[in-house]
């Protein structure tokens, strides 16, 4: 239908008509060209910023350890994290683990904060590891009953090895470890593990 009105619409227009016509052409042409261009500008830009992202992404192993401290000099259980991401891991912390252990006796395991971590890399000329130690206490206040106490304190061989404590209560069952830090650019991250 259009082409067969074309050819009589420009037959019978007026030369500024026709220009007008051809310039509304013209222009919805360049628009739809220019919307092309941004969207491919746009795109180029969102992946050029999920490769940044990525060069930057710090990744962390997570394995237990016990570890000599000096001030007082005994051994300790520790949480080991080695960064074998691309960039450094900032503001590292591990969400507490709460744990019910007896009829009545709830245990959180909760460990120390790192500020920074950087990668690991092959050419490196030494290892890069966190120590974060691991505490372990009753999550509930005391009971007032001396009887309820017994059961409800954490066993004084448990006290100073959080690691033992949860080999004799929790070996059948499957604990997840929450590491959550941040990259050099202040993007948030979580990275959890399953014990």
């Amino acid at each position: 239908m259009l082409a067969l009105w074309l050819p009589h619409y420009f037959f019978n227009v007026s030369q500024q008509t026709l220009i007008l016509t051809l310039t509304l052409f013209a222009i919805l042409w360049y628009t739809w060209e220019t919307r092309r261009m941004q969207l491919a500008v746009a795109r180029q830009t969102s992946e050029l910023i999920y490769n940044r992202r990525l060069s930057i992404l710090p990744k962390l192993s997570v394995g237990f350890t016990r570890q000599n401290v000096m001030f007082p000099p005994h051994v300790v259980d520790c949480l080991e994290l080695r960064n074998i991401g691309n960039g450094a891991a900032v503001n590292i912390a591990i969400d507490d683990i709460s744990l019910r252990y007896e009829q009545n006796a709830f245990a959180i395991i909760r460990f120390d904060r790192f500020v920074f971590l950087e990668p690991n890399k092959d050419n490196s000329n030494t290892q890069k590891f966190a120590h974060l130690r691991i505490f372990i206490d009753n999550e509930v206040p005391a009971p007032e009953d001396p009887i309820e106490f017994a059961t409800w304190s954490i066993p004084s061989d448990f006290r100073s090895n959080p690691i033992a404590f949860v080999g004799k209560y929790f070996r059948e069952q499957k604990i997840t470890l929450v590491v959550r830090f941040q990259d050099v650019d202040g993007y948030s991250y979580s990275q959890s593990v399953t014990m």
